[in-house]
């Protein structure tokens, strides 16, 4: 029989997913994306509503690799005579790599979740968005949904009508 997985349990999969392993000395997360972990996941509480399922772990993913990325681009540069370069370990293209990876599963599910939902329907009550007299700028124009205009079998067509 499955589980549900908790909240803290999908918190700690993006934090091993993006590399943050950093710990304080009560062992609680302490590294760019550990210390702000339930914030993210609070902030994309919404998406759990969707219906779409995974949707809110997704999101906070892709946010998790976002801080990662960004934390891994303000600081590490190694200085080599006269020149700066940022010192790439590797990590920055695995975490983007991961991002593109995350990224196109959720478009996938989504794509896949929005084919299940049911089509729009229900009764149009009116036939044009504007009909003669409810906007004053229409007044002494035709209304082109009228039958006469229309080729309505039923009707005679008008012809050598002249409007103002």
């Amino acid at each position: 029989m499955a589980t549900a997985t908790t909240d803290t349990r999908q918190q700690n999969l993006i934090l091993r997913l993006v590399g943050d392993n950093e710990r304080d000395i009560n062992g609680l997360p302490n590294g760019p994306v550990g210390s702000i972990i339930q914030a993210l996941w609070d902030v994309n509480q919404s998406y759990a509503k969707t219906g779409i399922p995974r949707h809110q772990y997704y999101k906070t993913l892709i946010n998790a690799i976002e801080v990662m990325l960004g934390s891994l681009a303000t600081g590490q540069v190694l200085e080599v005579g006269t020149k700066n370069q940022p010192i790439d370990d590797g990590k920055t293209k695995t975490l983007q790599a991961l991002l593109e990876t995350t990224q196109t599963e959720l478009d996938t599910l989504t794509k896949q979740w929005s084919a299940l939902r049911p089509p729009a329907s229900g009764k149009i009550a009116r036939t044009a968005p504007i009909q003669p007299g409810d906007d004053p700028r229409t007044v002494f124009e035709p209304d082109a949904n009228d039958r006469a205009y229309r080729g309505d079998p039923y009707f005679p067509q008008v012809t050598n009508v002249r409007y103002p």
